[in-house]
């Protein structure tokens, strides 16, 4: 990779992290490539001073479920954005790409223990 041609990834399903301006509040919120879909009425306030536990479990071509600290939250739709190998639409296999990403590059993260389990 070099500054002339760097590889570029982005994700296609991704768990956000932001802040509520009125409050102290932190929220968790799932967020597609597909631009402008959001719902918020789906937000979770992310717990703070201590590790919580996010978890997706995927299903290719169908959805994800997503889970806080073993609680299911919510799900999101393969007809709303492609879910698995196919997220380019092209009808080839791409790779699973899975990963931690500090994005926004403001504060710090920590994670621990981030894996995948293939079932």
């Amino acid at each position: 990779m070099t500054e002339q041609s760097p590889f570029k990834q982005d994700p296609t399903w991704w768990v956000n992290l932001t802040d509520n301006p009125t409050d102290d509040v932190v929220m968790l919120h799932v967020e597609n490539a597909a631009a402008g879909v959001h719902n918020p009425a789906n937000d979770v306030p992310a717990p703070k001073g201590r590790w919580f536990q996010l978890r997706a479990d995927l299903y290719e071509g169908v959805g994800i479920d997503w889970y806080l600290d073993g609680v299911f939250w919510q799900s999101s739709s393969n007809a709303t954005w492609p879910v698995g190998r196919d997220s380019d639409g092209s009808g080839t296999p791409q790779s699973f790409v899975f990963g931690v990403g500090h994005y926004g590059g403001v504060g710090k993260l920590y994670t621990d223990d981030a894996y995948m389990i293939a079932k």
